[in-house]
Formats: structure tokens, C-alpha cells, sequence
């Protein structure tokens, strides 16, 4: 537990817990503090066949931004179209 409290200290909260090794999401969950974290890390730990569990910064809040460029033979670019993907679940849509 301590290595999990320093990571996500060097991360910053919220941080995603995700066991090795389960399905669906067993036993992982987004962290918003260490007391959160206390819990959901001993439960993923748990979960794990293998009892481990990855920390990850969370993207939540994040936008997708996408450019379209057309690149000619002599590599000169344009951007057709600029689009701003805004999706709570973070998937590309």
C-alpha cells in the first residue's frame, strides 16, 4: 500500500485502479483520494490472480482534439477540418 500512495501522490488524484489480470473491471475503480484509494487498492489487490494492480492518471476532464491534414507528394500540408471530440467515456468517437 505504501507504493500505491506514492504513486498516486506523484500521479495526482483522480488516479484509475486496474487489477492484473481480472475481468471487466473487477476489483479496479477511479480513485479521488487516499482514503478511496486505501480501499479500492486493497480490493484489486485482492481480486488479482497475481496480486498486482496498475495505477494510471485519469483522463477525466480531457478533450479529444483531431486535425485532418492532407499531405501532397512535395509534403506540403493543409488541414481540411479541425473536430473536437467531447466524450465523457474518453472513447474515440
Amino acid at each position: 500500500m505504501p507504493e500505491a500512495e506514492k504513486i498516486a501522490g506523484e500521479l495526482g488524484y483522480p488516479v484509475v485502479i486496474r487489477p492484473a489480470y481480472t475481468m471487466g473491471g473487477t476489483g479496479g475503480g477511479l480513485v479521488y483520494n487516499a482514503d478511496e484509494l486505501r480501499t479500492i487498492a486493497s480490493r484489486g489487490i485482492a481480486a488479482s490472480l497475481v496480486g498486482q494492480i496498475l495505477i494510471e492518471e485519469s483522463v477525466l476532464g480531457w478533450e479529444e482534439l483531431e486535425l485532418e491534414v492532407v499531405r501532397d507528394a512535395k509534403n506540403q500540408m493543409i488541414t481540411v477540418c479541425f473536430i473536437e471530440n467531447v466524450d465523457a467515456m474518453g472513447i474515440h468517437t
